[in-house]
């Protein structure tokens, strides 16, 4: 899909479901040795409100910040400054991880002591 038909999609089905959904990303990393080493990450976003109606800003290759609202900063992500995310994240109690695992991560890969997969 191009961003415009996914968002094109999703705001018909925000639309079916009364004009505005809770929504939550679910994030998983992996960073592979081989088939039986590596090591996962995974996270949840703080929930937001996918919206019918979108923002006019677009963020290229993101089509559905156009239409997440964040209540915490009233604003859509895709018009949302890093001032607005750093609030956000500490009043929803996010804790962002990855940034700790990927550097422990790379760690593990370099040094050759990622774990074995069970």
């Amino acid at each position: 899909m191009s961003d415009e038909e996914m968002l094109s999609h999703y705001i018909e089905l925000v639309h079916r479901h009364g004009g505005k959904l809770r929504a939550c990303w679910s994030n998983c990393w992996c960073i592979l040795e081989d088939e039986d080493h590596g090591e996962l990450h995974e996270n949840a976003s703080v929930p937001f409100y996918l919206l019918e109606n979108p923002s006019p800003n677009r963020h290229n290759g993101w089509p559905l910040d156009s239409i997440s609202w964040l209540p915490e900063v009233g604003k859509y992500l895709v018009d949302c400054t890093e001032e607005d995310m750093e609030y956000r994240n500490r009043k929803g109690g996010y804790t962002d991880t990855f940034h700790l695992w990927i550097l422990e991560a790379a760690d593990h890969l370099i040094s050759g002591t990622l774990p074995r997969f069970e």
